[in-house]
């Protein structure tokens, strides 16, 4: 994903331009592989067309995992059951508020919610899909105060 921004008009060559990327994975030794494999491609590109390159790296968000016995895992999965439907840990690579809570130290569980075609202009959710996550949340905060 990335966002590329420059020059002043459709025929001009820009005399700089600026590139926000971003790379993930659930791998943190692959993540720094494949930041230094973008950081080696865009000074090599820079090079070839005697330009200059200045990077920046920064994290935008650490990743988190949880295992079933975790406290906060055990109740999304009894708030999800009880709601009637069926817990299915499975492994994300995207971000989510769940990333910054989880970094403060606010354990957070990341749940879906039937959301389709997500980060496409055709995004959509159905109401039914709406009213099962207000049952979730319902038992959740049941959970919660049992807790």
């Amino acid at each position: 994903m990335g966002l590329i921004e420059g020059g002043t008009g459709r025929n001009v060559v820009p005399d700089r331009c600026e590139l926000a990327a971003e790379a993930r994975s659930r791998d943190e030794g692959k993540l720094a592989d494949l930041v230094q494999e973008m950081v080696d491609a865009f000074t090599f590109a820079a090079a070839v067309t005697e330009c200059e390159v200045e990077t920046r790296i920064s994290e935008t968000y650490a990743g988190y995992r949880f295992r079933p016995d975790d406290p906060v895992f055990a109740l999304a999965t009894h708030a999800v059951q009880r709601a009637g439907l069926e817990a299915r840990p499975i492994d994300v690579g995207g971000g989510a508020d769940a990333n910054v809570f989880n970094a403060r130290g606010l354990p957070c569980v990341n749940l879906a919610n039937g959301m389709m075609q997500v980060h496409t202009p055709a995004e959509h959710i159905a109401v039914a899909d709406l009213e099962t996550m207000l049952n979730v949340t319902l038992e959740l905060v049941e959970a919660a105060r049992g807790a």
